[in-house]
């Protein structure tokens, strides 16, 4: 009596890739692992954002005067500041 030999395992594996319950485990996990790394990429960008933004120096214009240079806030008198 012969026997059919076993299914080799580049069979299997070719059974497994072709089965759509498979595909759809792959995509969902293709799908999840886009919306982990965006969020995390989203994340560090609003970091470098606010971390910019706390290294900026504000800079105000005098009321008065012809002169259109910028000051920094400390040299500038209260209430010579516009806007």
């Amino acid at each position: 009596m012969t026997s059919e030999p076993p299914p080799t395992a580049w069979q299997i594996a070719q059974g497994q890739i072709a089965n759509p319950m498979n595909v759809m485990l792959v995509v969902g996990l293709l799908v999840t692992l886009n919306v982990v790394m965006g969020t995390n990429q989203e994340r560090k960008a609003m970091a470098s954002v606010d971390a910019l933004t706390q290294l900026q120096v504000p800079t105000r214009r005098p009321r008065s005067g012809r002169r259109r240079s910028r000051r920094w806030p400390p040299l500038v008198a209260p209430g010579s500041m516009s806007g």
